[in-house]
């Protein structure tokens, strides 16, 4: 609201003084040791009244989801706000750390790690950050998440949408129920303690499964039926398949059903790297050189390390995807 927005500029101003340190005034010190220091004070009382009163919402802007800046620098009492996403500061022997993380996080299975309000979700921490700041900033009236497996993921889209309130669904697809195979040490030893995340509230209020293919042309069917009336914004997570044929068949049916301004989020695109061969980024890349409809908000993982890519439309060009005969057959790319 217009008095939302007049409050967060006069704390601002409040906020943000000059602190003598160049003529640019992009230098500044968090939390100066005293009130003297001459640098910009924390109104932490002032901030906290703003927080409780304002209702502004977070909106997807043109330079992405995540910050439009960086802070920069070693001391801890003066730093550079540069105007720059961290994904395009990172130098080549940064992100060789980034990189060295991601084995060690493949080597140790880190992501069997993964807990969420109790319940095993098979992802990077990081990562469940940006995908919540996702349904935070689109507030969709609709996920369509590709690969349920044990449901942990699912889960925790159920209980954002409890936290937001918001009347939402997801639409989660699987071969497999995940009560079928929460028993599976296909990818992580079997967690008896974590919660069953499809006996849970949130779960039975704000979850519909389907069960089969997620390329499977009658099941493709039924899920762009339910896009189609979608009251509101509709994120795409796609986690069903890694390999490079399936996941751009996925990638070219799923796509078509995100609206403008949402995002289509695909899931462990590191895999190439780590495998060697052609996988999720290399069906990215293929999918991206065929239309503008979408482009890499390099702004979201704005710790500078995800395991996914998420793509932002921004464009709705594509049309439908012609299906041929709705039947239980797969799609398979000529």
């Amino acid at each position: 609201s217009h008095s939302c927005i007049s409050r967060n500029l006069a704390l601002r101003e409040r906020l943000f003084q000059p602190c003598g340190h160049g003529a640019s005034c992009k230098h500044m010190r968090l939390l100066p040791r005293s009130a003297g220091s001459g640098c910009w004070r924390p109104l932490v009382g002032g901030f906290v009244a703003w927080i409780s009163t304002c209702s502004c919402a977070a909106t997807v802007t043109a330079q992405g989801l995540g910050p439009s800046w960086t802070l920069v620098g070693e001391d801890g009492n003066a730093k550079t706000l540069v105007p720059r996403p961290l994904s395009e500061l990172l130098e080549p022997n940064e992100t060789a750390v980034v990189d060295a993380y991601d084995r060690l996080f493949e080597r140790y299975s880190m992501y069997c790690n993964g807990r969420w309000l109790g319940a095993q979700v098979l992802q990077d921490a990081q990562d469940l950050m940006y995908l919540q700041h996702v349904v935070f900033t689109v507030k969709p009236s609709l996920i369509i998440e590709t690969g349920t497996y044990k449901g942990g993921l699912t889960f925790f889209f159920a209980t954002l949408f409890e936290s937001l309130r918001l009347d939402a669904r997801v639409l989660s697809i699987d071969r497999n129920p995940p009560e079928a195979v929460f028993s599976a040490n296909w990818f992580c030893p079997v967690c008896e303690e974590c919660v069953r995340p499809w006996d849970t509230e949130p779960w039975q209020r704000h979850v519909q499964f389907l069960q089969g293919w997620a390329d499977q042309r009658d099941l493709y069917e039924v899920v762009r039926r339910e896009a189609t009336e979608a009251s509101g914004p509709v994120v795409v997570n796609l986690d069903a398949c890694h390999e490079y044929d399936c996941v751009l068949v996925e990638i070219l049916l799923y796509s078509r059903l995100v609206t403008v301004g949402s995002y289509l989020v695909v899931q462990d695109a590191k895999l190439d790297n780590l495998w060697g061969k052609p996988a999720v980024s290399a069906a990215v890349q293929t999918f991206l050189r065929g239309t503008s409809d979408f482009v890499v908000d390099r702004s979201a993982p704005f710790y500078g390390y995800s395991q996914h890519v998420y793509l932002q439309r921004v464009a709705a060009t594509l049309g439908d995807y012609d299906l041929g005969a709705v039947d239980g057959s797969r799609v398979i790319l000529s």
